[in-house]
């Protein structure tokens, strides 16, 4: 029976003597910035406890000011009594906000540390544009950004970079051999990415170079290009090198053209023609 009550006051004096020892320590972990959008964001994944006497008691503590209103962590958070708690909301801007933790273990022990996290969210504009050019031809974007927020500065690029000139400036030249959708792509100052943002549908009309002889709508006569338009109706002539290019436009009540003069190389070229919603295509020879 002796032997029994030494080993309890052994017992005893060596929790004494540890949690003498020992102080209770508490780490909230590293400030963070999370990005969004994310399926869940949890506070104090990496916080640690040390030299605690169980059962601890936690709670977490903030204060936002938002305009008038004041937000505490119970606004912010699913539990402010467990180390991890997920957010339940978050704040549009990307300043930094400080949670401190509370610890108390059941000794009656205290300590505390705080950590700052912010969230990355970006805002996307509505604006979408689609342009229509013939094949070899180039447009060029407006130099404006079509992604905000997040942690600046901002570096936006081009995806997808095919047939664009820089896909880092945002007046890039565009210039694709097919019909291709451009989007924006924002990467802000802590790594994170916005979604794809569409801005740039481009559709090109192919230049199909073909070679139709109507000599009884229109047809080379030395260095002009004449066709039957006697009633004086509205003609849109297009070039096009035999590479596809475009290298002249117009629109005329004319009958005739003097495409010689107005090209600048000799060679081959294809001209069309739309009139009365019809099309026609002839090959134009420039010596």
């Amino acid at each position: 029976m002796k032997s029994i009550k030494i080993l309890i006051l052994l017992i005893v004096f060596c929790r004494i003597s540890f949690h003498s020892y020992s102080q209770l320590n508490v780490d909230a972990g590293n400030d963070t910035s999370f990005c969004r959008p994310a399926d869940t964001i949890y506070l104090g994944e990496n916080a640690r406890i040390e030299n605690a006497v169980e059962k601890v008691q936690i709670a977490w503590e903030c204060e936002l000011n938002i305009g008038s209103h004041i937000f505490t962590a119970s606004d912010l958070l699913s539990d402010t009594t467990i180390l991890t708690p997920y957010f339940i909301d978050y704040p549009i801007s990307p300043e930094w906000i400080t949670f401190t933790l509370h610890v108390t273990d059941s000794v009656g022990d205290y300590a505390k540390d705080s950590i700052k996290v912010r969230f990355s969210n970006f805002a996307y504009s509505l604006y979408e544009y689609h342009f229509d050019i013939h094949q070899g031809d180039s447009i060029q974007f407006d130099g404006q950004d079509y992604i905000a927020g997040g942690v600046p500065p901002l570096n936006i690029v081009w995806t997808p970079s095919y047939g664009l000139s820089d896909s880092t400036i945002l007046a890039a030249w565009a210039k694709p051999d097919t019909s291709t959708s451009y989007y924006q792509v924002a990467i802000d100052s802590v790594g994170c990415i916005s979604l794809p943002n569409l801005v740039y549908v481009i559709n090109i009309i192919p230049a199909k170079i073909q070679e139709i002889f109507l000599t009884s709508f229109f047809k080379q006569q030395g260095t002009k290009l004449v066709f039957n338009n006697i009633q004086k109706k509205k003609v849109f002539l297009s070039v096009y090198s035999i590479n596809g290019e475009l290298v002249y436009t117009e629109q005329t009540n004319n009958n005739f053209c003097d495409l010689a003069r107005i090209l600048e190389f000799p060679g081959i070229y294809i001209c069309s023609i739309a009139i009365d919603n019809r099309n026609y295509s002839l090959k134009f020879i420039k010596n």
